[in-house]
């Protein structure tokens, strides 16, 4: 079987996990991942990345059901039909109280594709705040010598800082 998933350590443990997976020398640890199938495009050497999305759920569920699911190091994602909008909004209100980042919506009897499509949406709640730069931070790796991030602070004084969005030239001269 082909499977498309991920690997997860637990809620609040991406970081752990990531560093299980790019470790050479912590082989040990890689029994606290699940690899978490939320697709498959093949079954029994047969593809079936062009049947409909509740098929290929079917076949998750065939070959998740061959491993002992207390133990398992393969699990289905859980997955359910919501009946209404009220319905989504009180699963994603509980998945982001519980730690998780928000929901995947699969368009019913859609195809599987290799890239990001309208058939597979993620729904999560977004933030949005005003915040001032007050300084910078130094780069490290390739942009070591240049502005890494933007020190920001919010109205009542919280700080952060946000490392994603520059080009090169604004690292260079923040």
């Amino acid at each position: 079987c082909v499977l498309d998933g991920e690997l997860w350590g637990g809620r609040g443990q991406f970081q752990k996990t990531v560093g299980i997976t790019r470790s050479s020398s912590r082989h040990e640890e890689w029994k606290f991942l699940t690899y978490m199938v939320f697709d498959c495009l093949h079954e029994g050497g047969t593809s079936i990345e062009h049947k409909p999305f509740e098929t290929r759920l079917e076949a998750i569920k065939r070959i998740c059901a061959t491993v002992d699911q207390n133990e398992a190091a393969l699990k289905a994602v859980p997955m359910e039909r919501r009946a209404n909008r009220d319905s989504l909004a009180a699963a994603l209100a509980d998945v982001e109280k519980r730690g998780g980042e928000g929901l995947m919506l699969r368009c019913p009897g859609s195809k599987y594709e290799r890239r990001r499509s309208k058939t597979l949406l993620k729904v999560k709640t977004f933030y949005d705040e005003e915040a001032i730069v007050v300084g910078h931070a130094g780069g490290t790796g390739r942009v070591a010598g240049w502005c890494g991030a933007l020190l920001c602070e919010t109205p009542d004084k919280r700080r952060f800082k946000v490392g994603s969005g520059l080009s090169d030239a604004q690292r260079q001269d923040p």
